[in-house]
């Protein structure tokens, strides 16, 4: 959170005008509430300006909270490994149609974890779903087989704190690579396309998390046979957003990291890339604009200016937006609006990795003189400054242009434009008040 001016904030990607009664709520470092009535804070919490924090229970305690799902196909020995992990857990296993079922039931077999055999595969969403159907405690634990979780206990404990808020439907760690000696690993411990950032969040279509894998995820027992059948892909981010649409929250805890390995040769590494982009292309038929490569806000204008290079169109556009700020927030002052502006022109680095994860090295071609320098600029901007980081690079170049085949193919395949064109955002301020939250609608969480 940034603070510009007293009561206007910079906070998950947005701005907001606090209202008299909030500013002294975020001044503070830390708010107690006798009994743990949320009620009060609901607008901050769900502006992402606060984070409930819940004593974590003990590891007997979560063990008894938990049932651990596990679905895996073809990978005994990913699965021998985590239930070793999970040793003491009551954990199930979801065979998804392996060709080698005997090897999978033995495996289970010799942990003491109940097996659930599918004869034909259904996908990752279809098997956590069957998974979850048995369950019998309050919370499911979805885990893939190649997930590993270090201390089992210490990665629930503090995953399962979050759920103390009764309208957390579920949270999820952060997950990274784990290294190692071959490339495709040092790429993946700073690029993994699971890994969300070091900062946690809300899950928000819109926001600086837009979703969490469901690869390691904990989940209210009644909410984790949600998934699309009809998706193989993208199941847990269609999830997710309907969920969030039902006025549920997920949270993302980037102080907890799991590990996951990238896929064991470059076809599957590739495969991987496209697949998951691809994926935009059902979940627009679901969604529609909340697959946009980029949004459409009032520094848009400001940010292609200044990526283009176009200084007269950067001070038009510069001029307009501190304009637009002023209606929209008299109190803020003109060198806080301009210390916004300068912020939004800024924001032309994230403008072009959207467009080079869009376009890819379609960028050279099609953009003539400006769109090799966007490209480059977008192809480096994740990088950083460090040495040992330009080896990365070519395998960058080869995700962004992965992840650019598979948004064209997706849009293809679903017929929809949705995933290739930018969406808008309503550009002003919101009055942040801790005036009690809405009456309860029918499928949203508990008022609390």
């Amino acid at each position: 959170m940034t603070t510009l001016a007293p009561g206007i904030v910079v906070a998950a990607g947005r701005l907001w005008r606090l209202a008299p009664r909030a500013r002294p709520v975020l001044d503070a470092d830390r708010v107690r509430l006798p009994g743990g009535d949320l009620a009060p804070l609901r607008p901050l919490i769900a502006a992402g300006l606060l984070v409930p924090r819940f004593r974590p229970v003990g590891p007997a305690a979560a063990r008894d909270a938990i049932d651990v799902v596990i679905p895996v196909r073809d990978d005994a020995a990913g699965l021998a490994r985590r239930l070793e992990e999970l040793a003491g857990w009551r954990v199930t296993v979801v065979d998804d149609g392996s060709r080698d079922a005997r090897a999978i039931a033995a495996r289970a077999a010799a942990a003491g974890a109940r097996l659930v055999r599918r004869d034909r595969a259904g996908g990752p969403g279809v098997a956590r779903a069957d998974g979850a159907r048995g369950a019998t405690r309050a919370v499911v634990w979805f885990l893939d087989a190649d997930v590993s979780v270090g201390d089992a206990a210490a990665v629930a404990r503090r995953l399962l704190a979050h759920l103390g808020d009764p309208r957390v439907a579920a949270v999820a760690p952060r997950v990274r690579g784990p290294g190692g000696p071959r490339a495709r690993d040092a790429f993946e411990r700073d690029h993994s396309p699971l890994d969300l950032g070091a900062r946690g969040g809300l899950v928000d279509p819109a926001g600086p998390v837009p979703f969490v894998p469901s690869a390691c995820l904990l989940v209210r027992r009644e909410l984790a046979a949600g998934f699309d059948p009809g998706l193989r892909v993208g199941e847990d981010v269609d999830w997710e957003w309907r969920l969030a649409a039902a006025g549920w929250r997920v949270r993302y805890d980037a102080d907890v990291v799991v590990t996951h390995p990238a896929r064991p040769s470059w076809s599957a590494w590739w495969r991987q890339r496209v697949s998951y982009a691809a994926s935009l292309g059902p979940l627009a038929r679901r969604h529609g604009a909340r697959t946009a490569p980029w949004r459409l806000g009032p520094t848009t204008g400001l940010a292609a200016a200044v990526l283009l290079a176009q200084p007269a169109w950067a001070l038009v556009a510069g001029a307009r937006l501190a304009r637009r700020l002023g209606r929209a927030a008299p109190e803020l002052a003109p060198g806080a609006r301009g210390r916004l502006v300068v912020r939004a022109g800024g924001s032309s680095v994230a403008l072009a990795r959207a467009a080079v994860r869009l376009l890819g090295p379609g960028l050279v071609v099609l953009g003539r003189r400006r769109g090799p320098l966007v490209w480059a600029l977008g192809t480096l901007a994740r990088f950083g400054t460090g040495p040992a980081r330009w080896a990365h690079v070519p395998l960058g170049v080869a995700d962004d242009t992965a992840a650019a085949v598979g948004r064209w193919l997706g849009a293809a395949r679903a017929r929809s434009l949705a995933p290739l064109l930018p969406a808008r955002t309503g550009p002003t301020p919101d009055a942040l008040d801790l005036a009690a939250p809405p009456s309860r609608r029918a499928g949203t969480p508990p008022p609390n």
